[in-house]
């Protein structure tokens, strides 16, 4: 998901769309960096001490080792800190003029899963919200000419779609047009409604209790909104790593069982003070934040529907990747790997475990073994983000600059 300018489309738009077949082999690379791990709002400021309490003490012990139990490296030394009380920190700043908010904390509740959704890991194991039907999935996942329809045009730059099964509608983002808001989509009456507005926020993900989480730009944190009221609660823990804020919040994936990952860029940063480089965190359901990589502007991440993989995309210049980890049970990663040699702003996933991914206003469908399947679309504009929704889940969605789309796909996906 990168910053784009809007524009202006046609009122109405149908794009006929031939897919092609090609092969491209996966590419396995070296291990991550080292993890490091930071709980709580003012954290330790570099280093290995651990710093309990409210304010900064002095520690002495230092943290475990990352491997697999935090992954992002192999062997290398993951340094913790515990700041004082749930982690609220100090919301600064905001996206287009809008004001820094304070909100009144929120503790995230773990819900009672465990129920099988297909997999053998069960719920608490796959993103929230995601649930397959009976497979297996074959066949190929477009239809063989696909046809982009634009749902809603006279839009600021769109963003962050999630399908949230229960309100039977599709939520995203729309930002750098005030004032930002979150909207709400229903395909049955073709509805679309403002469900929170003057904020900034990018991404969007469904938790366990089938609550909104966003990438917050504006506040460089993870917030959450109720997707009946627009309610705003902060996130615990999310504000900041090793004592840093973050640079600007990008987007989320949350997994069953309240483990949090989201990237974090510096798109739409302007030039406050972050982390100092460009990375991808994990945020425990006890408020632990993990840094499990770094790279050239990470992403979108996703999980694969049997809830082995963490995919994440990066769209920088040069040496841009699809980055895979192993997810172990703790929600911790193993070893990362070069997946793909692909730039991409978006990420989606259907129930073959096949990844699709945009740039340049095209998108590409990939398998879980690396293999080219598809390529379709011409959207001049820019995609901005993919999500798989629909009452059967057989509906890709489109945002980007101006506008929502969207297209029928084969194979049934995931809602983020």
């Amino acid at each position: 998901m990168t910053f784009v300018r809007p524009f202006a489309p046609a009122r109405c738009l149908v794009l006929a769309l031939l897919a092609s077949a090609a092969a491209c082999a996966a590419k396995d690379g070296g291990g991550g960096s080292p993890s490091d791990t930071s709980r709580g709002g003012a954290g330790g400021s570099g280093g290995k001490p651990a710093v309990t309490g409210g304010a900064a003490g002095n520690g002495d012990s230092s943290g475990g080792s990352g491997g697999a139990g935090h992954g992002g490296g192999s062997g290398g030394n993951s340094t913790t800190a515990t700041g004082g009380g749930a982690g609220t920190g100090d919301p600064s700043g905001g996206t287009g003029g809008s004001d820094a908010q304070t909100l009144p904390e929120t503790a995230p509740t773990d819900s009672a899963i465990g129920n099988e959704v297909g997999s053998p890991a069960g719920a608490g194991l796959l993103a929230a919200g995601a649930a397959c039907p009976p497979g297996p999935f074959s066949g190929p996942p477009l239809p063989a000419n696909p046809v982009v329809t634009m749902v809603k045009g006279g839009l600021g730059v769109t963003e962050g779609p999630v399908w949230l099964a229960r309100h039977k509608a599709l939520y995203f983002s729309e930002f750098e047009k005030p004032p930002g808001r979150i909207y709400k989509y229903t395909p049955a009456d073709k509805m679309l409604t403002v469900i929170a507005e003057n904020i900034g926020v990018n991404g969007l993900a469904i938790d366990a209790q089938g609550m909104l989480v966003a990438a917050s730009q504006d506040m460089r944190r993870l917030t959450r909104f109720d997707p009946t009221s627009g309610q705003r609660t902060p996130v615990p823990g999310s504000d900041s790593f090793m004592g840093k804020p973050f640079n600007a919040v990008n987007d989320v994936i949350v997994r069953g069982d309240g483990n949090m990952y989201f990237t974090d860029p510096t798109f739409l940063n302007e030039g406050r003070p972050g982390q100092g480089v460009t990375a991808y965190y994990r945020l425990s359901p006890a408020g632990e934040v993990t840094r499990l990589g770094t790279g050239p502007q990470p992403n979108s991440p996703g999980i694969s529907p049997d809830g082995k993989w963490l995919y994440v995309t990066s769209s920088g210049d040069g040496n841009a990747k699809v980055w895979r980890h192993p997810l172990n049970a703790d929600g911790s990663v193993g070893p990362r790997t070069d997946f793909l040699s692909v730039r991409s702003e978006s990420l989606a996933i259907d129930c073959a475990g096949n990844l699709y991914l945009s740039a340049a206003g095209k998108m590409m469908v990939y398998s879980e073994a690396g293999m080219l399947l598809s390529t379709f679309g011409n959207i001049p504009a820019g995609i901005t983000n993919l999500a798989i929704g629909g009452e059967d889940a057989k509906m890709l969605y489109i945002t980007a600059r101006g506008a929502l789309y969207e297209t029928p796909i084969n194979i049934p996906g995931l809602p983020f």
